[in-house]
């Protein structure tokens, strides 16, 4: 009987840290498992099962924080994991308005490589419009997060 209660006591005291964490959700999947996930430094969603959104997002953010002064070798690095997210995005992730702002994220870095020589002005504008199409997707998530929490 001790163990029994000492095992319900474990358990209970492991849910209570989660839910008592505002970084941290618990997700109820379809299949009947569950996944965490967790908000990163900058108070956003990061997911243990798709890396090019976690290093999009990351680099992202890095760039917004330095005014969208950054060099063509941040974008290259952006590159692989931008074009990569459609392909590795979470199935319990992928809403039509998900794959809709991924691939305006992707028509937008395009046009930003694209210019990348232009004015200083095109440049910033341009991650500026990158930056907004990513927000767009990050609220996205956070909603799917949202429904999906237990």
């Amino acid at each position: 009987m001790t163990v029994l209660i000492t095992m319900i006591s474990c358990n209970l005291r492991k849910e209570d840290n989660f839910t008592d964490n505002d970084n941290i959700d618990v997700i109820d999947l379809k299949n009947d498992k569950s996944l965490l996930v967790k908000k990163d430094y900058y108070g956003t969603y990061s997911f243990s099962n798709w890396n090019d959104f976690n290093i999009s997002n990351i680099r992202l953010h890095e760039i917004e924080s330095l005014d969208f002064n950054t060099s063509i070798t941040r974008m290259n690095l952006l590159s692989e994991s931008i074009l990569g997210m459609d392909e590795s995005i979470p199935d319990w992730l992928k809403t039509n308005k998900a794959l809709k702002e991924i691939k305006e994220i992707e028509e937008k870095f395009s046009i930003l490589v694209d210019q990348r020589y232009s004015s200083t002005t095109k440049i910033r504008k341009n991650w500026k419009n990158l930056s907004n199409e990513f927000d767009d997707l990050r609220e996205e998530l956070k909603e799917t997060v949202e429904e999906n929490q237990s």
